[in-house]
């Protein structure tokens, strides 16, 4: 993504990277108190398909505000207003198989 910076993989799995605005957050497990803060504000993020002991585990990104950012959930704290730029997330391996696979039939 273009000005972001990659800072960190997170648990080996995530490639994580702020953009230069993006100081003054840090990188920690969402967890059961940021899954509770997250759900309050976007109560339909309870419909996940993520089972719940796999949603605690994922990098969540804070502030002095609480959790700013779940990039895994779609999560962004204040979304409907201008905030500060959201950090990119990459998984480093799909998350899931493909839905099908093409084949050449020719």
């Amino acid at each position: 993504r273009p000005g972001a910076v990659p800072v960190a993989t997170w648990d080996g799995r995530f490639d994580l990277a702020l953009p230069a605005q993006g100081h003054g957050l840090e990188i920690s497990a969402l967890g059961a108190q940021g899954w509770a803060e997250v759900v309050a504000r976007a109560p339909g993020l309870r419909e996940t398909a993520i089972p719940y002991p796999a949603r605690l585990a994922l990098p969540a990104f804070r502030d002095r505000g609480g959790v700013a950012a779940v990039p895994a959930l779609g999560y962004r704290r204040g979304a409907g207003r201008k905030k500060a730029a959201i950090p990119a997330f990459r998984p480093r391996r799909p998350l899931a198989p493909p839905l099908f696979a093409a084949a050449n039939a020719a």
